[in-house]
């Protein structure tokens, strides 16, 4: 994770910004979204479960389909989702490509 590093100075509104800065970065950091791995160019054919390997090295989050180049809904194959540590168990109901953030 990033650490947040302040500036030392005794200019009170820019403390005040560097403090919400600090709040927000804190916020985000516990979600969990930044500590995640980009996975480009996935191919699903229609209908057919498929293995995403994520390497994330601990149980997956969750995820978000970044870009998809057809009319398609990317869901998890809840079936087939059995070990989250190593893979997202995806399933469209058209044939597309997509990269997804996998967190």
């Amino acid at each position: 994770m990033i650490q947040f590093e302040r500036y030392r100075t005794s200019d009170y509104p820019l403390t005040r910004v560097q403090d919400k800065i600090e709040q927000f970065a804190s916020a985000l950091q516990t979600t969990g979204l930044l500590d995640g791995q980009l996975i480009e160019g996935v191919e699903f054919a229609a209908s057919t479960t498929k293995n995403v390997y994520h390497g994330l090295g601990r149980r997956y989050r969750g995820y978000i389909v970044v870009s998809v180049n057809a009319k398609a809904i990317v869901q998890v194959d809840d079936t087939k989702n059995i070990n989250k540590s190593q893979f997202l168990a995806l399933i469209v109901g058209t044939p597309c490509t997509a990269s997804l953030w996998v967190f």
